[in-house]
């Protein structure tokens, strides 16, 4: 007799690498002469390792201001088992500025692939600085994976980066009436 059991309209995505589910059922088989059996099958289903999901995600950060990244500037993290993020792989560096990781030794710009846990985040050691004096509307993209410590997600995901700009310091001047700011008038 060969047969297959398939699961159904259940989500068993809940079950951990590890963890197990024993389903019991009554089997019984009718031969051409209406002879039956029963017997009891026994299947156990294994668990595994789904890997987490994310989402695109926006930074906005003002032009020469270096702003720490936190783990929420990394999309909606999602995982079947409910694992919380572990870390971050950057999976496509910037084009323009700099994402900067905090060693312990100073500032030194992120490698390709380089995985930054969350502690070395929660910790504020995962920075992007934009060049001096340098802004844009997107300024740049960095390409990232999330990991539930097991497994990174199978897509990559983008970071946007947006960088204002900082607003120009008024220019003085002094001339023969007096000292005045540059956007004033010396109309009578």
């Amino acid at each position: 007799v060969n047969w297959r059991y398939t699961v159904s309209g259940v989500n068993l995505d809940f079950l951990k690498a590890g963890e197990t589910i024993t389903l019991t059922f009554s089997v019984t088989v009718t031969d051409a002469a209406n002879a039956t059996s029963t017997d009891l099958v026994t299947i156990t289903i294994n668990g595994t390792n789904d890997a987490p999901t994310s989402s695109h995600d926006t930074l906005v950060v003002k032009e020469d201001i270096a702003r720490v990244l936190t783990l929420d500037d990394f999309g909606a993290y999602a995982d079947a088992e409910d694992t919380p993020l572990a870390a971050v792989k950057i999976t496509a560096l910037e084009t323009d500025g700099a994402l900067q990781f905090d060693s312990g030794g100073g500032w030194a710009d992120v490698t390709l692939d380089q995985v930054i846990s969350r502690a070395d985040i929660e910790a504020g050691k995962l920075r992007f600085l934009s060049d001096l004096n340098e802004s844009g509307i997107p300024y740049t993209t960095v390409g990232f994976r999330v990991g539930d410590g097991g497994l990174f997600s199978a897509a990559q995901y983008t970071l946007t980066i947006n960088v204002l700009p900082e607003p120009p310091t008024p220019t003085t001047y002094k001339d023969d009436v007096g000292l005045f700011r540059a956007d004033q008038s010396t109309a009578a």
